[in-house]
């Protein structure tokens, strides 16, 4: 599935570029943490590069909390999740951003499955404490295991 990727995504003076790529999610251990396996390239003027990884997310009862763990090709993090209604909001711990260009960017996705059958998946990204900005926005289809 390729997907758009709006200018400034990867910070400020970012070209658009396109993303391509493919994940699935297994429900482990009895159906209480959802584990994904993702891989996608991005391509953005002429750099590209490709992204693999994995995220557990599921409720922690120590904390009280939903919460993410990722493992990728860029390193590995634990992630602070919300849910509200039907979405669930994945974030940097609060403090945490990537330093660019002399810029503290942070970013968070969310999963919505408000729409049967479907989970609607977005990227956003904040420059300096400044708003959120939406990156990226795919739908996916929920199929039966």
């Amino acid at each position: 599935m390729d997907r758009h990727l709006q200018a400034d995504a990867m910070g400020p003076g970012s070209p658009e570029g396109q993303i391509a790529g493919h994940g699935t999610g297994t429900w482990v251990n009895d159906g209480l943490y959802l584990l994904f396996a993702g891989e996608q390239t991005y391509r953005l003027g002429e750099l590209t590069w490709a992204w693999k990884g994995h995220f557990l997310v599921g409720y922690d009862p120590a904390m009280q909390r939903y919460r993410e763990i990722i493992a990728d090709n860029i390193g590995m993090g634990l992630k602070d999740c919300t849910l509200q209604d039907t979405r669930l909001i994945v974030d940097f711990a609060p403090g945490v951003a990537f330093e660019a260009d002399g810029h503290s960017i942070r970013y968070r996705q969310s999963y919505d499955w408000a729409t049967p059958g479907k989970i609607t998946v977005t990227m956003e990204r904040q420059v300096d404490g400044g708003d959120w900005v939406l990156t990226e926005r795919s739908v996916g289809t929920r199929r039966a295991v």
